[in-house]
């Protein structure tokens, strides 16, 4: 099904057609994680990939994926800020940044700056969000958010079995009207309007 669903490159196209996203990832000790991000990202069909970093990932980026295009905080370290997202076609939050207060911060602020910018959002970020669970309602119509089990579970709270998890899913998609990427053996794929895939 999710095949049918690529759309095919025109024979006379260039990057510019095909969308800007912005990856918004990294910290010190944990570049690895916004690089996998931005690389899976050029992979999925991004005609442009940008990624803002700590300072720290700069010499990391330049090297390993020189098609990405990379932009830095003011931090050495950790994110504090995010540039202009106007620009950008979508947006990938959260692999590696950290929880710390300043962070947590800059997210907030980011989500409520997307608006209607479509946002993936995983791992810290999740956590984050987990902490702040009122910025749930501020996201994006039909935002992304993939966690496993643990991370789901502080969102959602602590699930009785599987089957129970799986339900607390699907509600949580309804009810945040959000597509919910449950990960595991069998990821599930909860669907504002009450539809779940598995990927099997």
């Amino acid at each position: 099904i999710a095949a049918g669903l690529l759309k095919p490159r025109e024979r006379c196209s260039h990057k510019g057609n095909y969308g800007h996203a912005l990856i918004w990832a990294g910290a010190y000790g944990k570049m690895g994680a916004a690089q996998l991000a931005a690389h899976a990202c050029m992979n999925a069909g991004a005609g442009l990939t940008t990624a803002y970093i700590p300072v720290c990932g700069y010499t990391i980026f330049q090297t390993a994926l020189p098609e990405v295009m990379v932009m830095t905080d003011d931090d050495e370290l950790k994110l504090t800020d995010y540039p202009d997202v106007s620009k950008y076609a979508a947006i990938g939050i959260g692999p590696g940044i950290g929880t710390n207060l300043s962070t947590a911060h800059s997210l907030g602020e980011l989500i409520r700056e997307a608006k209607d910018i479509p946002v993936v959002i995983d791992a810290d970020a999740l956590n984050i969000l987990s902490a702040n669970k009122k910025w749930l309602k501020k996201l994006p119509r039909h935002s992304i958010l993939s966690p496993h089990p643990k991370e789901f579970e502080r969102l959602a709270g602590v699930a009785v079995n599987d089957w129970n998890r799986q339900e607390m899913a699907s509600a949580f998609a309804r009810e945040n009207n959000c597509v919910l990427v449950l990960k595991g053996t069998y990821t599930s794929i909860n669907l504002p309007n009450g539809e779940t895939w598995f990927h099997a």
